[in-house]
């Protein structure tokens, strides 16, 4: 089980990544109407989309019959994105249903004695895109600390300064108010 979920792991990282955490956010955003239209049809078109990047796959995957049922599959995984509105819960989610078909489709064709031993390279870019996605949520959790830290900055700014200068000087530690000081820090006068 850990060569099969490792093997798939990278790729669905991939797939969630495309067809949800940009195609379908990008098609939710752009629809000027209720969030009632907006995501379901984010979710057609995720679906679709991952559906059809199965043409380019290997068989058994890129079947007309295998696309349309991997389309409908994908709309759990949309169902998942847009309720827990959580990218690495939908990664987890979308990696467990692909590992069990690609076990199935490898039990088919009866090669599923060769993943009987771990494989390190599999596993090993299974860690590597792991440890690439913890720092991509450490950097967007970083990126929103400083968010909200330049928001409050920003707020308590003079009246001599500039909106891009105390961005500038806040990114770069520089805060505006003198050495030591932060937004949490900085009294009002």
């Amino acid at each position: 089980m850990l060569n099969a979920y490792s093997q798939v792991f990278v790729v669905s990282m991939a797939e969630v990544v495309v067809c949800w955490s940009v195609a379908a956010t990008m098609v939710a955003l752009g629809i000027k109407a209720s969030k009632w239209v907006a995501i379901p049809v984010a979710a057609a078109v995720a679906s679709l989309l991952f559906g059809a990047y199965h043409f380019a796959h290997s068989p058994p995957f890129n079947t007309v019959g295998m696309v349309s049922f991997l389309s409908v599959i994908g709309l759990l995984t949309s169902a998942v994105f847009f309720v827990s509105r959580d990218v690495y819960a939908t990664i987890l989610f979308h990696n467990f249903l692909g590992m069990f078909g690609v076990v199935q489709a490898l039990a088919a064709q009866d090669k599923l004695a060769v993943f009987q031993t771990v494989q390190a390279p599999l596993v090993g870019t299974a860690l590597v895109a792991l440890s690439q996605a913890v720092l991509a949520r450490l950097e967007t959790m970083n990126n929103s600390k400083i968010s909200r830290q330049m928001t409050q900055t920003l707020a308590l700014r003079g009246p001599n300064r500039s909106s891009a200068e105390m961005a500038a000087n806040f990114r770069f530690g520089r805060f505006p108010d003198g050495p030591g000081t932060s937004a949490f820090n900085v009294r009002r006068s």
